[in-house]
């Protein structure tokens, strides 16, 4: 049982050490006292939606993310437009993002709190014995909740009956509960992708239906292990709205960087200083989850020419489309951002490893020397990307379908409800 629980948690108690310790440093280190403290913390927290509703429907999308909420609600809304509101209803998993439905987190935290006392000798004995003091630093939070969850998600699915469920993640515990469910309930699901993969995923089998960005995604996941039954290529539908905006309805007037948790502060400002010293002002994107640090990052790049773009206030998508070019390091803008024809460079802003999803490599962007001998490269806004190139992540470029990737996702689902029925 511990073992099973423990693998809902993939990227903590499944990767390889290298990996944890690499999510560790994103992350942040915290330690078991801060891990527990948290679920208590989050515990709280849920006692903000005690009452629930029940919408039977047989198709049904489920997140617990707002990125993954992103990546379905363009196809839930296509879905309900050609089906009718009654249909294709959202559950969320978590009470904070905004839906039709909940699986409140309070009965996950009030069912695991039974358990609690048998996790935590579990884990000390895993800790004392097996030397896996970093895996429960990192998750023990999580693996306590898998408890709660697999009981009141089961619970729920039990009183909805969906006969297909939409997800837009492969990874996170709470996604790999439903997972698990849904297949000893015989419960057909389909996985949307919602960003590029790296080959620290697990494998796609774990879905009856995988509908993917493109070929390059088809590469990654098939050199992790085995795919789903059935898998087809269908573009990346959370840019539909924006492919099908006019580029002159926007102009474009800065020179955009985009960092993520792992960006290393000396290199952001090496960076920065280069582009001011053409006269150039840089607007800074941090990830929503640096929030917390932004005044610190303030404070270190005072002196610098620096505008700040807030992603939890400021629509991302908006940030690319009046970029003259998007500097970031490994990151998944980059491609959105080439696809929305915004010239894209990578900057090696961390130590992370170099070109990590291949978009240096495969002509999605150009590398920044670090020596910036290249750097006068950001100021051409007329640099465009072969579609080529494109194609082999979004494979809806030059497709028909391109801009309403949406459609074809909802005919997918209809096709395979059809054989449900």
């Amino acid at each position: 049982m511990f073992k099973k629980l423990k693998q809902f948690d993939y990227l903590t108690f499944s990767t390889t050490d290298s990996y944890l310790r690499y999510r560790i440093f994103c992350q942040g280190k915290h330690g078991l006292t801060y891990r527990i403290a948290s679920y208590f913390y989050n515990f709280i927290k849920s006692l903000n939606r005690l009452s629930f509703k029940i919408k039977k429907s047989d198709v049904i999308f489920i997140y617990s993310t707002e990125n993954q909420k992103k990546s379905l609600d363009l196809i839930q809304e296509k879905y309900k437009e050609k089906h009718g509101n009654e249909c294709g209803v959202s559950y969320s998993l978590k009470n904070k993002l905004k839906s039709n439905y909940y699986f409140p987190e309070l009965y996950t935290y009030l069912i695991s709190l039974v358990f609690f006392p048998l996790a935590i000798v579990e884990s000390l004995y895993s800790i004392l014995f097996k030397k896996d003091y970093d895996k429960y630093a990192h998750g023990i939070d999580r693996y306590i909740l898998s408890f709660g969850q697999y009981i009141v998600y089961w619970f729920f699915l039990s009183l909805i009956k969906p006969k297909i469920i939409i997800l837009s993640n492969d990874h996170n515990s709470e996604i790999r509960v439903v997972l698990s469910i849904a297949r000893k309930k015989g419960i057909k699901t389909i996985y949307v992708q919602h960003a590029s993969p790296n080959a620290q995923l697990p494998p796609l089998e774990q879905f009856d239906k995988s509908l993917l960005d493109g070929q390059a995604s088809l590469d990654v996941y098939h050199s992790i292990g085995e795919l789903s039954e059935d898998v087809d290529l269908v573009g990346i539908s959370k840019l539909d709205r924006v492919k099908r905006i006019k580029e002159d309805d926007y102009s474009r007037e800065f020179i955009s960087v985009a960092i993520n948790s792992s960006f290393e502060i000396s290199n952001l400002i090496r960076l920065i200083k280069e582009i001011n010293s053409y006269g150039e002002a840089v607007r800074l994107r941090l990830h929503p989850g640096q929030m917390g640090s932004q005044n610190s990052i303030k404070k270190k790049l005072n002196g610098l020419d620096v505008i700040f773009n807030d992603p939890k206030r400021d629509d991302l998508f908006e940030f690319i489309l009046t970029s003259k070019s998007l500097i970031a390091g490994n990151s998944n803008i980059l491609l959105e951002a080439a696809l929305l024809n915004t010239p894209t460079y990578y900057a090696k802003l961390d130590n992370s490893e170099f070109d990590y999803y291949g978009f240096v490599k495969n002509k999605i962007s150009v590398e920044i020397k670090e020596d910036f001998s290249n750097i006068n490269q950001v100021f051409d806004i007329n640099s465009v990307r072969s579609k080529e190139s494109l194609k082999y992540y979004d494979h809806s470029v030059g497709e028909s379908y391109f801009g309403y990737s949406d459609e074809l996702i909802c005919e997918h689902i209809d096709n395979l409800l059809n054989k449900c029925n």
